[in-house]
């Protein structure tokens, strides 16, 4: 068990989840993904499988949410933001070898429909998503409500872009994503 670690069972779980040619996800498969028994799992895990997807899903967001800031922070613009965000999800998709990232509402149909902690975090992620954009564009200058719509609109047509293209297995939805979405933030911010 000594190279096992929470961190393993977290990582080698999302590279589950990114096997696109995967529709099941047991214990089973995640004990052989990490080399370990069962027990090992719910060392790192005493709540089971149930405990290690959440886990996964909090990586996942923290690492979104991360990028995203990153994006806003390095960009002049909302709208560019929210483009170099999307080209980068694209980027991956594009990237030779297995698929290294994943939609968070895969997770949320997957495991959700059976776990209603995991479909709330699913949940949260996706809203934490949303509300990086809307801090920037009332900062922009919209009003909260404006800020609240059009972040949502945002986070819920990236999520779809990305479900489309991972499904497409093309980048193609994203990159188009990519370009309306700022086209469209630039004109909602645009003088009037």
């Amino acid at each position: 068990m000594s190279h096992l670690s929470r961190e393993l069972f977290i990582a080698e779980t999302y590279a589950l989840l990114a096997d696109e040619r995967r529709t099941e996800i047991s214990v089973s498969t995640i004990l052989d993904a990490c080399a370990a028994k069962k027990g090992s799992l719910y060392h790192f895990f005493p709540n089971g499988k149930d405990e290690l997807i959440l886990a996964v899903v909090e990586d996942m967001h923290q690492r979104a949410g991360g990028h995203i800031q990153s994006c806003i922070d390095k960009s002049k613009t909302t709208g560019h933001a929210v483009q170099r965000h999307v080209v980068d999800i694209a980027k991956t998709i594009e990237a030779k070898g297995p698929s290294k990232c994943v939609p968070i509402s895969t997770v949320a149909i997957v495991f959700g429909s059976d776990n209603e902690e995991v479909r709330v975090a699913c949940n949260d992620a996706l809203d934490s998503f949303a509300q990086l954009y809307e801090s920037k564009l009332k900062a922009d200058g919209l009003s909260q409500q404006e800020a609240r719509n059009l972040s949502k609109f945002i986070a819920t047509s990236i999520e779809g872009a990305f479900v489309l293209s991972r499904s497409m297995r093309s980048s193609l939805p994203l990159r188009n994503a990519a370009k309306h979405l700022r086209s469209i933030v630039d004109d909602y911010l645009a003088p009037r």
